[in-house]
Order: structure tokens, then sequence, then C-alpha cells
């Protein structure tokens, strides 16, 4: 019997060579279509999300927050039921790490704009940004607001509340340079307050080659800084602020009362479950976002911590760690945020607050989850189907993650049983 087998599977030398030279051919046939398949796709499509050049589309929150659709005041006839479109849940999906460290400056430009000095990848703040005895609270990035999951810190100055008298900015607040710095750009924007249209601004400063910062909500600005108009100005010349000088004054026109602050580190890469959608050089803010606490010295870090508060509530809260947005994009759940299909900006975000409450926001609208709360699951926790109910608010979502990648959600006035109205959108990570 093996003498039949092996010369079953033993061919004649004519045999042999007869196949080789089939093998061959076959080859060169798949090697030519190959090289055809090639040439035909080497150009690939422009991405549908990028039909603006980056001059003219600078990813800052104040112009590019989406405006989403918001309740109904009154009952619908009917309610839109979307047939969910699933992608594939393996493609563009990353889980782990949330963020790479490199030894080396991984770009050398921040939202388009060349650097002007060298990298310093061991740079620290020398200085308060706002003196210690003005902030009331502090709140790391990632809090889970306007529809968004906030690309920066807060210093909460204000009392919190609504201004009752505008009499011009109060310059009661001074925002400091932390280390020498260069300011690269500025944002006006116009606000309303009690009848009055006042300006405010937002700064981008380069204080090394890899490491940059944005200071918000401000006005006035340093009467070195000059020729200002609405919209985003660059500066030619970038102008230098030495470590402590007055850049600008907290504007006094934001109800909650806050300045904000963010850092960005181009040697620290952020990880997202879907990392093209932050690396089409639009998205810097979030891609290299870091925790700005941590570029302070041990004591002002500690203080900073020590007036850490739940973002909602102010209620204060114990903890040493920081967190980034990206630490609420969490693979294969409902955390994160999540866009409309070619929208640049996010139109539903959903995360937690520090002390654990589930929340989701869009730009109109902003509801909590208290963990006592029947319905409460942690974002991170839901992989499929869940709905949330607000008794405090009667709002109930509905969410339903078709894959990774994929989010169908239904919001509006009643219970996840009784529904009397409904927004419903079809949602992509």
């Amino acid at each position: 019997m093996n003498n039949t087998i092996k010369y079953v599977i033993q061919p004649t030398k004519a045999s042999y060579n007869q196949t080789l030279i089939s093998y061959v051919k076959t080859l060169l046939i798949t090697f030519s279509l190959i090289l055809i398949q090639a040439g035909c796709t080497s150009q690939s499509p422009q991405s549908s999300r990028n039909t603006t050049t980056m001059d003219s589309l600078q990813p800052l929150e104040q112009n590019n927050l989406m405006l989403t659709t918001s309740i109904p005041t009154e009952f619908p006839n009917e309610t839109k039921i979307f047939t969910p479109t699933p992608q594939n849940s393996n493609v563009g999906v990353t889980t782990t790490p949330k963020s790479t460290h490199s030894n080396l400056q991984t770009n050398n430009t921040f939202n388009g704009l060349p650097c002007v000095t060298s990298p310093n990848l061991n740079l620290k703040f020398s200085n308060f940004v706002v003196e210690s005895t003005q902030i009331k609270h502090t709140a790391p990035p990632g809090s889970v607001n306007s529809g968004m999951l906030k690309r920066h810190a807060y210093f909460f100055v204000g009392s919190g509340l609504p201004a009752t008298v505008w009499d011009g900015y109060p310059q009661s607040v001074p925002v400091f340079a932390p280390t020498d710095s260069w300011l690269r750009q500025v944002q006006v924007y116009e606000q309303s307050i009690l009848g009055n249209t006042v300006l405010e601004y937002e700064l981008v400063l380069e204080a090394s080659c890899n490491i940059w910062y944005r200071l918000g909500h401000l006005g006035p600005v340093s009467d070195k800084i000059k020729d200002l108009s609405i919209g985003y100005n660059y500066m030619n010349e970038p102008i230098l602020f030495e470590s402590g000088e007055i850049i600008s004054y907290w504007s006094g026109i934001n109800p909650g009362g806050n300045i904000d602050f963010g850092v960005y580190n181009t040697s620290t890469i952020n990880t997202f479950t879907n990392q093209a959608r932050y690396t089409d050089g639009l998205n810097d803010h979030q891609l290299y976002e870091d925790c700005p606490f941590n570029y302070f010295n041990q004591e002002i870090q500690q203080l900073f911590y020590q007036k850490l508060s739940e973002e909602i509530t102010f209620s204060p809260v114990t903890t040493t760690e920081c967190r980034k947005s990206s630490d609420q994009d969490i693979a294969g759940s409902i955390s994160g945020e999540w866009f409309e299909e070619n929208n640049f900006a996010p139109t539903v975000s959903i995360g937690s607050s520090l002390l654990g409450s589930a929340r989701f926001t869009t730009r109109d609208l902003e509801v909590s989850i208290d963990p006592k709360n029947t319905t409460y699951v942690h974002p991170s926790k839901v992989s499929s189907n869940h709905c949330y109910y607000s008794d405090n608010a009667n709002i109930y979502i509905d969410l339903d993650l078709i894959d990774p990648l994929t989010l169908i959600v239904s919001y509006g006035e009643g219970t996840c049983s009784n529904k009397k109205s409904a927004t419903n959108l079809q949602l992509y990570k």
C-alpha cells in the first residue's frame, strides 16, 4: 500500500515540467493583473470631509460646532425609521493604547502653522496662567458639553451666574503666559450680553516647536496685539510674550465663568476608535491634546488637583489622575464623539462626568444620568442597545450600537416605554 501511495503522489518528470510551466504562466498573468489594477487605483479620490483648505478652516470650537435637531415641541405625525447601514466592525477600529509618547518630535506644524521655535521635549511651565487665588474650581479636558468632548481644561474664575450688568470688560482676572511663548493665532468672535455685542478672543501660542497652548474666553487682549478682525487672524510676525507677562483677561462674558486652557504636544499622539478621522490635519487639537496640569511643577499641579470639581455639580473630586478627551473614546461602546456623515464637527457626544454620571449632549441639549438612576449604565459598558431616561427632564435617549463605528440615536420627550416625540439620527465615530 505504501508503494501505491508513493506512485500516486509523485508525478513523472514530463508531467512535472508541464505543471511547472502552467504554474509560471498563472503567476505571470496574476502579476500583470495586479499591475493593471494598481495603475487604475493609484490616484485615490480626495476625502469628502476635506473640502476646504487649511487656511480657510481651523478646528477651533467656536466656528465648527454644528447645530443639531432640537426636541420637537409637538408630537410628530410619524416617527422616522432608520435602516441601519452597518460598517465592517474590523476596519479602522483601534483599542489600545490611548496615546503614544515619542522621544522625538513627530510634527513641525500645528493646525497647519509651521513652528518658529526649536523642540523642547522637557518643557515645563514656570508661571500660573491665572493667579491661584482667582481659581474657584478646575476641570480637566474631556468634559462632555455642547455635543463635544472638550479638548481643553477649565479654570473657573467667575460666579457661574449670568451677568446682570455690563459696563465693559471687568479686567479683574489677568491671564499670563506660563512660559516664554510666541502668539501665532487669534480668533475673534462676537458674543451678545444684555443687548450688547461684545468681542471675545481665543489665542493659540507656541511654547516650543512641539508644545502649543490655547486660551479661550478672553478680552481685552494685550496692546501688543493689533489689527485684528472678526474670524481667524494669523500672526505674520509672531509676538513674543515672556513668562509671567499679561496676555489678556477673562472676558466676563460667558455665564460659566470659565477660562479655557488647552495644551497640545506633537510628540504625543492620542488613539481613537476611528483614527483616520483625527489624522487629516484638521483635528490637531484632539490628536495632540495633553493634560495641561501636568506641565507645571509639583506644587502648582497639586493646587490644580485640589480644586478639581465635577463639571456639572461642582462637587469636589479627589484624584491625582488627569483625563483627556481621547480617554472618553472607548472602542466597542457608545462612549465618544459621534458625527453625521461627511460632517467635520460632532453632532452628539457621550461619556461620563468625573463622578461617573452618564452624559449625553448635543449642541442644544445636555442630559446627565446619575448612577442612582434606574436606567444608569456607564457609557463605556454599553456595547449594543440601551435606553436612558432622565426623570428630571422627562427625556428618553435610545441608543443602538450597530457596530463600533455606527450608532442609531433616538431621543425626545417621554419615557423609554412611552415615547412622545423623537429626533432620529444615524451617526458615525
